[in-house]
C-alpha cells in the first residue's frame, strides 16, 4: 500500500498542512512588505556563506558587508557573526553546513530574482519565499523519514499518534514554525533520514543504504559538530551485526571518510581565512564537560527541557521496553541519549538564548520518538490507554498554548522564572502581563528604577559597594596596570546584579585612548567585558568624573572571576585618583 493511503500517511499530509498554514501566513507578511528581514543574528551567521559566494564569488567576509543587508532588511540587528583571526581576515564563526542544505532553494530564489527584477541580495522577496518553502518541506522530510522509521519498530496505529505528539506535543511545534532559520529543524530531518537508512541496511544488507545513512551523517555533523555523538549509535549497532572483524572496521572507517567528504569546503575555509585546519569553537562559550548544568537543563523554569516538553518523561518506560524487546538497540540509542544531554547541558550558555525550552533537543526527536513509540504500542488495556490518552492530550494542549503565549511575549525566550511562570499560566493577554517577575534584562540598565515602582515584589532589591580605592595611579604612556581581581560569587552573591563603578581620573593628552577595563572570566576563556575611556575626548587640566555601569553576565562557573585593569594605547599619562564598585542586586526567595 502506498504510504500516503495508510493512517500514519495521512496524518502526515495533515501535519504538513497544520505547518503550512503557519507558513503561508508568513509568506504573505513577506509579500506585504510586513516582515522584511529574512533572518538576523545565528540564523545569519549558516545563511551568509550563500549571498557571499553568489555576490563576490568567494567567502572573504568583512563586518561592513555583513551589516549592509541587517541595516536594509532586519531593522539594523548587530552582525556579530565574524571573528578576527589575526592577519587572516575575518572568519564567520557559524558553520557552513547549513548552507549546502539551503543552497537548493537559494539557486532557484535566485533565478526567480533575477528574472522578476528584485535585488539579487539574498534577502529581497523570491530569497524569503523560497527560505520558507524550503522550510516547509523539510519539515515534510522530517515528518515523513519519521513515520518511516517509526514503521520499523511499531505498528500503524503506535506510529500515527507519535508523529503527532513529536510534532504538536513538544517544542518542535514552535521550532518548526518560529525558528526555521537556526539548524534544528533540518538536523531533525537529516537524522530521521539518516538513522532510517542505518537500520534499513542492519535488516537488509544493501549498501545504498549504508551510502545514505553516512553521507547525511557526515552532512549533520558539518552544520553541527556535535553531532559526532550520534555515532556511538551506528558503531554500537554495526559491531553487534559484525562483531569484531575487518567488516566492522571496514564500515566505521567508511563513515569515517564520509564525514570528511562532507566537511571539506568547511576545513579549506578554516584553512584559508582561519589559519588552522580545525577550528574547534570560536565562539566565547565553551563547552565544559566538567561542570555541566544539568538540572537547569532539564527542570528549570528558565529554559527545563522536560518541563516545557514534558511529553518525554515516559521515555524512561519506552527505553525499559526497549531493553526487553530490542537490546542492541536500546544500549545504543540510550548511550547516545545520555551522552548527548549531557554534552549539551555543559555547553555554557546552557539556555541556548532565546527559544521555547531547550531547543537542541530537537535535534534528536527521531530518536527519542522510539521509546515513545514503544509505549504507545504497549497500550494494550483500556485503563492504559486511557490514562496514557490523557496525559499526551494535556501535553499536546500545553505545548499548543506556550507556543503561542511564546510568540506573544508572554513567556519570554530566555528570562523565564518559576514566579512568571505561575502569573501568566493560561493567560494569553499580553497587555494584561506586566515582566517585573522575569530575570532581569542584561540590555536596560534602569531595571531598578522600574522594579522600584511596585511593592508586590517577590524578591528584595539591594545595593551596595563592594569594593573602594582612593590612592591615586599612574599608568605610563604604552603601558597596563591592573586592579586587582574578585570572585564573582563570592562577591556578588548573584548574577543578576547592575554595576557602577564612579570613577576620577585625568589625562595629560585627550587625543590618546587609555581604557578601565573589566573582564568576567572562567579558566576557560573570557566571556563577557566592559570598558570606559579614561582619555580620548576627556578634558585636559582638570579632574573627570564619570561612571561606567553594566548588568553582569550569567555566571558560568563556580570559581568564575572578574579582573580589571588599565590599559593605556597612547602616549598620555593616565591617572586615576578614586575608583568603586557599587552593586544593585536581585535576592530572589
Amino acid at each position: 500500500m502506498s504510504w500516503h493511503r495508510t493512517l500514519s500517511g495521512k496524518i502526515l499530509i495533515l501535519l504538513t498542512l497544520v505547518f503550512a498554514f503557519t507558513t503561508f501566513d508568513k509568506i504573505s507578511a513577506v509579500t506585504s512588505g510586513d516582515k522584511p528581514c529574512l533572518c538576523a543574528h545565528d540564523g545569519y551567521g549558516y545563511y551568509a556563506y550563500l549571498p557571499r559566494i553568489y555576490e563576490t564569488g568567494d567567502l572573504k567576509f568583512d563586518q561592513e558587508w555583513m551589516q549592509r543587508r541587517q541595516d536594509q532588511y532586519c531593522f539594523g540587528a548587530y552582525a556579530y557573526q565574524l571573528e578576527k583571526r589575526d592577519l587572516k581576515g575575518e572568519i564567520n564563526i557559524y558553520h557552513m553546513g547549513l548552507s549546502f542544505v539551503l543552497l537548493p532553494s537559494y539557486a532557484i530564489s535566485d533565478v526567480v530574482a533575477r528574472v522578476g527584477g528584485y535585488p539579487t541580495d539574498g534577502f529581497s522577496m523570491p530569497y524569503h519565499v523560497g527560505y520558507q518553502l524550503n522550510a516547509l518541506l523539510f519539515i515534510f522530510l522530517g515528518l515523513f523519514y519519521l513515520r518511516k522509521l517509526l514503521r520499523c519498530f511499531a505498528s500503524e496505529v503506535a506510529t500515527m499518534i507519535t508523529l503527532i505528539l513529536v510534532a504538536l506535543g513538544a517544542n518542535t511545534y514552535f521550532i518548526f514554525n518560529y525558528q526555521y532559520d537556526l539548524p534544528h529543524l533540518y538536523l531533525f530531518t537529516i537524522n530521521a533520514a539518516s538513522f532510517y537508512h542505518l537500520i534499513q541496511y542492519t535488516c537488509e544488507k544493501r549498501m545504498r543504504s549504508f551510502w545514505f545513512f553516512a553521507l547525511l551523517f557526515g552532512l549533520a555533523v558539518c552544520i553541527r559538530p556535535t553531532q559526532l555523538i550520534f555515532g556511538i549509535i551506528p558503531f554500537l549497532l554495526l559491531l553487534k551485526e559484525f562483531g569484531k572483524t575487518k567488516n566492522f572496521v571496514r564500515h566505521m572507517l567508511l563513515i569515517g571518510a564520509a564525514i570528511l567528504f562532507c566537511n571539506i569546503p568547511q576545513i579549506l575555509y578554516w584553512k584559508i581565512v582561519g589559519g588552522d585546519w580545525i577550528i574547534l569553537n570560536l565562539h566565547t562559550e565553551d563547552i565544559v564537560l566538567s561542570d555541566p548544568n544539568l538540572s537547569d537543563f532539564l527542570f528549570s523554569y528558565r529554559k527545563g527541557w522536560l518541563l516545557y516538553s514534558p511529553l518525554f518523561l515516559i521515555t524512561p518506560i519506552g527505553f525499559w521496553l526497549m531493553y526487553r524487546k530490542r537490546r542492541t538497540l536500546f544500549w545504543a540509542t540510550l548511550s547516545f541519549t545520555v551522552l548527548y544531554i549531557y554534552v549539551m547541558s555543559a555547553w555554557e550558555c546552557w539556555w541556548y538564548a532565546h527559544s521555547f525550552g531547550q531547543r537542541v533537543m530537537v535535534d534528536i526527536y527521531p530518536i527519542l520518538a522510539i521509546p515513545l513509540v514503544f509505549v504507545i504500542d504497549a497500550l494494550k488495556t483500556r485503563v492504559k490507554q486511557i490514562t496514557a490518552g490523557l496525559f499526551f492530550l494535556v501535553c499536546v494542549v500545553l505545548n499548543l498554548f506556550q507556543s503561542a503565549q511564546v510568540q506573544l511575549g508572554i513567556i519570554p525566550g530566555d528570562r523565564m522564572t518559576e514566579e512568571h511562570y505561575w502569573l501568566v499560566f493560561g493567560e494569553l493577554n499580553p497587555s494584561e502581563i506586566h515582566h517585573r517577575y522575569l530575570l532581569i534584562n542584561r540590555g536596560d540598565l534602569n531595571w531598578p528604577k522600574q522594579l522600584s515602582k511596585h511593592d508586590d515584589l517577590p524578591f528584595t532589591i539591594r545595593s551596595r559597594r563592594i569594593y573602594s580605592r582612593v590612592d591615586s595611579i599612574t599608568v605610563p604612556a604604552n603601558g597596563a596596570i591592573s586592579l586587582g581581581k574578585i570572585h564573582l560569587k563570592k562577591t556578588f552573591e548573584t548574577d543578576e546584579t547592575l554595576v557602577e563603578v564612579p570613577l576620577i581620573f585625568s589625562t595629560s593628552d585627550s587625543t590618546q585612548s587609555a581604557v578601565l577595563r573589566m573582564e568576567c572570566i572562567s579558566k576557560y576563556n573570557c566571556y563577557s567585558w566592559d570598558n570606559i575611556e579614561l582619555s580620548l575626548g576627556r578634558r585636559l587640566g582638570m579632574d573627570n568624573y564619570d561612571t561606567l555601569r553594566f548588568n553582569l553576565p550569567d555566571f558560568r562557573h563556580d570559581a568564575d572571576s572578574m579582573q580589571i585593569y588599565i590599559m593605556n594605547m597612547g602616549t598620555a599619562q593616565v591617572g586615576l585618583k578614586e575608583f568603586t564598585i557599587d552593586a544593585t542586586s536581585i535576592f530572589r526567595k
